[in-house]
């Protein structure tokens, strides 16, 4: 069993400043489930797999997974380089998307493109270029280099923060920086899910653009709304982002 790539999903239920996010209703649905149909919208992935700490507490997420058609894994709930690593493994993964629970606006562009060049450039990894919302990005990996990185990485933040051994030590893997749709460029809104102004944001966002004839909300019309909304946009401007370069 093999593909050539898979999209992983971290998520666990446990969250220090918005307990229970994953389950929160976003226009009656959980945002877990917003976050598995924006991915499953990208035909590039051949699998998604959701990524889950190994306890029974996250029953409830594999089976979300098993009821939209997904495969899902249970691994070390602190060390999320691990779960990468072993659901790369359970699918056969060449190359491994990796999307957090905490991003019900991943774009979907953004995605597709990150997927064609990390192919077509043979990189280790790929991201996105500039400035872009927090929260409708992510990075495409091979997963050899995952793999390898797992092996030698022994500080706690490499083993939290899949992708940050690369940033530290550049000069040992191919890095290929993408250019986000126009529609992102210098964009400075926080479309991510860590608090609960955060989720008060999301859940006005979605009561107005999402549509339940349809499968995902429409991004582009989001980021428009926004601009021509700052009263909108201000609810968590001010909510900080942690910085895993802070815990070294």
């Amino acid at each position: 069993m093999s593909c050539k790539i898979a999209a992983v999903i971290q998520a666990r239920t446990g969250s220090t400043r918005c307990p229970g996010k994953v389950f929160r209703k976003l226009a009656g649905i959980a945002m877990i489930e917003h976050i598995i149909k924006r991915v499953q919208q990208v035909p590039a992935f051949d699998r998604i797999v959701l990524a889950v700490p190994d306890s029974p507490a996250e029953d409830g997420l594999v089976a979300v997974a098993r009821g939209m058609g997904i495969d899902s894994i249970k691994g070390p709930e602190e060390d999320v380089l691990r779960r990468f690593v072993m659901a790369g493994e359970s699918v056969g993964a060449g190359h491994i998307l990796r999307v957090c629970s905490d991003s019900p606006l991943i774009d979907l562009e953004l995605m597709a493109s990150l997927a064609q060049t990390h192919l077509e450039q043979n990189a280790d990894l790929t991201v996105p270029t500039g400035e872009i919302p927090i929260g409708t990005g992510t990075e495409m990996v091979k997963f050899s280099a995952l793999r390898e990185i797992s092996a030698i990485a022994d500080k706690k933040p490499y083993r939290e923060h899949v992708t940050a051994f690369f940033y530290d030590h550049p000069g040992q893997y191919s890095i290929v920086c993408v250019s986000p749709p126009a529609y992102l460029q210098g964009k400075k809104f926080r479309l991510t899910v860590d608090t609960d102004l955060d989720l008060l944001l999301m859940e006005k966002i979605y009561s107005q653009f999402f549509d339940p004839s349809g499968p995902v909300a429409n991004l582009p019309r989001i980021v428009s709304y926004l601009e021509s909304h700052p009263e909108i946009a201000d609810l968590n401007a001010d909510v900080p982002q942690k910085d895993w370069r802070l815990e070294k």
